[in-house]
């Protein structure tokens, strides 16, 4: 996963050395087409968390928050099942879903190329480049970092 640590700054919710952790996996190993999916949280810091499904055309959709689901901030040291029982996420076809879940101490402002009902959506690529520029101004030696960052990719099987 990756990791980025602001050495210069705290805040109330903890300090500069405890760096955001962030445990990320789905509540089942697998799921059945149509079965709702759902993913267990829990970071060691208050935090913002984004999920995207990167589709098999490079494709990419923003899948929390959502115009159902807008809340993302979720509190430290509590584990909690994303989405909420609201609405439902689920695979349609057999195969694997390809899952990124970003997460950070402050909001992130995704770039999209639109929407696709009730996502943002984009190019994986995009999304791809988005993250590393994240990665890349935390790190810069010049510059101030104000947010901890982690990043994970899963894998998700869909069955028949």
């Amino acid at each position: 996963a990756l990791r980025i640590r602001d050495r210069d700054s705290a805040d109330d919710s903890g300090t500069a050395e405890s760096p955001l952790e962030v445990r990320f996996r789905p509540a089942k190993s697998s799921y059945q087409v149509g079965e709702a999916i759902r993913f267990r949280v829990k970071g060691n810091r208050p935090f913002y968390l984004y999920i995207f499904s990167k589709g098999r055309n490079d494709d990419w959709a923003q899948i929390l928050p959502n115009r159902r689901n807008a809340k993302n901030k979720y509190p430290a040291n509590r584990e909690v099942t994303v989405p909420d029982s609201g609405i439902q996420f689920y695979g349609d076809t057999p195969g694997t879903e390809r899952i990124v879940m970003v997460a950070g101490t402050k909001p992130i402002d995704f770039t999209t190329r639109g929407k696709a009902g009730d996502f943002l959506i984009g190019k994986a690529a995009d999304l791809d480049e988005q993250i590393k520029a994240l990665r890349i101004r935390s790190e810069a030696g010049s510059e101030r970092r104000d947010n901890d960052t982690v990043m994970q990719e899963i894998a998700i099987s869909i069955e028949d």
